[in-house]
């Protein structure tokens, strides 16, 4: 009976402490399905196809598209990618190393509580990837699509930050790729946008974002690609 009050103490310290964990996490914030969380078919499709467009597999890809299409040779091409390559895996294991120490949730930091280091750490390495490819004297285009990146992910980070919103990075990147593609080779590329229609359904599938978040998304990507390649005098 004595040591009532000392339990209750403890009790009421514990509570506060979950309390603390809860308001800093946001009553509506939950994290996207986990593998452990797929039901149905729908379910796993939504899930893997969120794996293989997340934005670094996206911006590998048209990055590489890019430089390579617009090098005037398959070795200078290389050399611009492995800059890019070498940029992307640093905010990639910025993530990879907080979800290992239980900082962060899941590989698409899908609670925007915890966006702000990892959106930071990408955007000071899209930076060091500019000043690399200026130095190697990188094609126009390939600085273009660079420099849309930047901006788009600056805003989604202020978005992100001051007006406490989390708007669709895989729909962002998806949208915008789609975009340079259509703007530097054909429209023909349009085609593609079905897909960028079907990463947004898998991100609702899996609760990561809402409709509204991935057409904010996708408007967000295509108008600074377009007003970024108009100021490059591209288009």
């Amino acid at each position: 009976m004595n040591f009532d009050p000392f339990l209750e103490a403890v009790k009421d310290q514990q509570h506060l402490k979950e309390t603390c964990m809860v308001s800093l996490v946001g009553p509506r914030e939950k994290a996207e399905k986990g593998l452990s969380s797929l039901r149905t078919p729908g379910d796993r499709i939504a899930y893997w196809l969120s794996q293989i467009t997340s934005p670094f597999v996206v911006g590998l890809g048209v990055f590489g598209y890019v430089a390579l299409s617009t090098a005037s040779t398959v070795t200078e091409g290389l050399q611009w990618l492995t800059v890019i390559g070498v940029g992307l895996l640093v905010p990639f294991g910025c993530i990879w190393w907080g979800i290992k120490k239980g900082k962060l949730t899941d590989i698409h930091v899908s609670r925007r509580s915890e966006r702000l280091v990892p959106l930071l750490v990408g955007l000071m390495s899209l930076g060091g990837m500019l000043a690399g490819l200026l130095l190697l004297s990188a094609s126009r285009p390939l600085v273009a699509t660079l420099v849309a990146v930047i901006v788009s992910y600056a805003a989604a980070t202020l978005i992100t930050q001051v007006a406490k919103y989390k708007i669709s990075l895989h729909i962002d990147s998806a949208a915008g790729a789609v975009t340079v593609c259509y703007l530097l080779a054909s429209p023909i590329f349009l085609a593609l946008s079905p897909l960028v229609v079907l990463i947004a359904w898998a991100r609702w599938k899996l609760e990561a974002h809402s409709p509204l978040q991935a057409i904010c998304g996708a408007a967000l990507a295509v108008a600074v690609t377009v007003t970024t390649f108009w100021l490059f005098g591209l288009r």
